[in-house]
């Protein structure tokens, strides 16, 4: 019981979806990282019907389009969009990861963040326009979020941290022994689901997925010493969009 509790969780951390799991405690924090999936299976769902039910009130694509951007953010509260404006505002620094560091840790925005922003907005509802028009794509605009927080789950629990401090340390420190394997298996589950659902362009979003995985790590290093909260965040953000990218080539492109 108070495993499933730890492992629910990631919606108390990663959501505001509240669940009755009484007073908070640092143990939660044991599997709460593994259970990141869990949420972007929610986020998922949720759009899926958004989009199955605008498709079937004969909604405009537009508007049908508001539903993968606006939920992703309404459900989580932004957190995750958050760190993807403080790396923009850290990485147009150009200077050391130190620095950088210090950057996102400031509660000011900044004018690249801004932009980041509402490039990302802009680029993500264009994506999901195209995304109405294919009916196979909502299943696996679906998994697509579950991917997207199976890598960062696994990218938190394996890389190393660039500080001591933060939640990111902190979640780092408190994860059980079972927090990675649990995280593998999820992780293993979602890609298989996503193959078997669609053969070529579940593999290509796999492959996407895992491309992305193998080159947080360098990335990271690089620019801000190792893993951070905000760099997490990003991760994640930039994974979603990614995905979403490539479901809409496989589509233009008749493979989907």
């Amino acid at each position: 019981m108070r495993g499933l509790v730890s492992l629910l969780s990631a919606f108390r951390l990663f959501s505001r979806i509240p669940l009755p799991l009484g007073p908070w405690k640092p143990a939660h924090l044991r599997l709460a990282m593994a259970g990141l999936p869990l949420v972007g299976l929610v986020i998922g769902g949720a759009v899926w019907a958004w989009m199955a039910a605008g498709q079937a009130l004969g909604a405009s694509a537009w508007l049908v389009a508001l539903g993968p951007v606006a939920l992703p953010l309404l459900i989580t509260g932004g957190i995750h969009f958050d760190g993807l404006m403080d790396v923009a505002d850290a990485q147009a620094s150009c200077t050391d990861a130190e620095r950088r560091r210090a950057i996102m840790k400031d509660p000011h925005v900044g004018a690249f963040a801004v932009m980041a922003a509402g490039l990302y907005l802009i680029a993500q509802f264009a994506l999901s326009a195209q995304l109405v028009e294919m009916q196979a794509a909502g299943p696996l605009l679906c998994l697509a979020f579950v991917l997207s927080r199976c890598s960062t789950a696994l990218a938190v629990l394996f890389l190393p941290r660039a500080a001591d401090t933060g939640m990111l340390a902190e979640q780092q420190r408190q994860a059980a022994a079972a927090a990675r394997p649990v995280a593998i298996v999820l992780s293993v589950a979602t890609a298989g689901a996503t193959v078997v659902l669609h053969p070529l362009a579940g593999a290509a979003l796999v492959a996407v997925t895992a491309a992305l995985l193998a080159s947080l790590g360098p990335f990271s290093r690089r620019s801000f010493g190792g893993m951070t909260g905000d760099v997490a965040g990003f991760h994640l953000q930039a994974t979603e969009l990614a995905l979403m990218a490539c479901l809409c080539a496989l589509g233009l492109g008749g493979l989907l």
